[in-house]
């Protein structure tokens, strides 16, 4: 079961694993530094962004943390999973339970699409296990961009 995260959750977390846990499944392309972490908790208290737990029963899985976006060219409302982190492989039927919570929230929120970054081995494996796609994602930093000073 996938479960959305009170503000007050969020915060009552983050110090003792969510943010690590969020910080690891990170994509490639996002800095790992303490303004990113800080990024991320602020968007999630201003509800900008939103974390979810993978539960079932009384073990947690690893979470997710969502945000809506729209491609302006167009038009297109997207649902994006920016980091999605297992803390072990997830059992096929807690996928398929988090999966169709995640789609009933992107369905209700009008989007088309849903795209998942993560940088979780454990969340690769598994996704390729069950036929997802993985595909490469290229970076390519900006020099004399933000990250390099």
């Amino acid at each position: 079961m996938l479960i959305k995260l009170t503000v007050d959750q969020v915060a009552n977390l983050w110090l003792s694993g969510l943010k690590a846990s969020i910080m690891e499944a990170m994509p490639a392309h996002v800095r790992r530094d303490e303004q990113t972490a800080n990024n991320v908790l602020t968007r999630l208290m201003a509800e900008m962004a939103l974390c979810w737990a993978i539960v079932e029963e009384d073990i947690v899985w690893g979470f997710v943390v969502t945000s809506l976006s729209t491609d302006y060219l167009s038009n297109t409302r997207n649902l994006i999973l920016h980091a999605v982190y297992g803390f072990e492989e997830i059992p096929p039927q807690i996928l398929v339970d988090a999966y169709n919570t995640i789609n009933k929230y992107a369905s209700a929120k009008d989007c088309t699409n849903i795209f998942v970054h993560s940088n979780s081995s454990i969340v690769l494996k598994t996704a390729r296990k069950y036929g997802g796609s993985v595909n490469s994602f290229i970076t390519i930093p900006v020099i004399g961009g933000a990250a390099n000073g």
